[in-house]
């Protein structure tokens, strides 16, 4: 089980002019657009499941749960929280699997998650390089595999950067 622990009037000109694709999942629920949504998955043999990239999703299990076995936790996380509650959360696009065990190792629940980018990603292309970006209102870069690896990874150095800085491990 896993372990649970800007941008300039160029990239707004793009997107308004459509240059930048953005690709949108379904976010019209109110719970969805505060950032989460809740589902009673009392029956959840193939159900699949959508979820926004970091953004949660509840599932709510008729039976308790004891172990979480995920595909590809580089997809998504999911954590027990209570045994009958399952809290999904989107960490970068794709498709995988989750499967749910009981304490005697029977299964609970066996779904496919579907995580995708929400309505506030915008992607910007260059030629044949890729730049992914979260405009809730100003844009700022977001990390997304695919994207042009010198974005990715100067995108990758400032959020490690804020985060050591929010732990108190930023250089002086």
């Amino acid at each position: 089980m896993p372990d649970h622990r800007l941008l300039s009037g160029v990239v707004s000109a793009l997107i308004v002019l459509g240059l930048a694709s953005p690709v949108s999942a379904d976010e019209s629920s109110s719970a969805s657009a505060a950032g989460s949504s809740e589902r009673d998955s009392s029956r959840t043999d193939g159900e699949h499941i959508s979820v926004v990239i970091d953004f949660a999703s509840i599932l709510k299990l008729e039976r308790p749960a004891r172990t979480i076995i995920i595909g590809n936790p580089g997809i998504v996380d999911a954590t027990i929280n209570g045994d009958r509650m399952i809290v999904l959360t989107g960490k970068t696009e794709g498709r995988t699997n989750v499967i749910v065990l009981d304490e005697a190792q029977n299964e609970v629940a066996n779904m496919t998650v579907e995580v995708a980018p929400g309505r506030r990603l915008k992607r910007v292309y260059h030629g044949t390089k890729r730049q992914t970006y979260a405009c809730p209102g100003a844009c700022a870069p977001v990390l997304s595999v695919g994207d042009d690896p010198q974005h990715f990874d100067s995108t990758k150095s400032q959020i490690q950067g804020r985060q050591d800085f929010a732990n108190g491990r930023a250089d002086q």
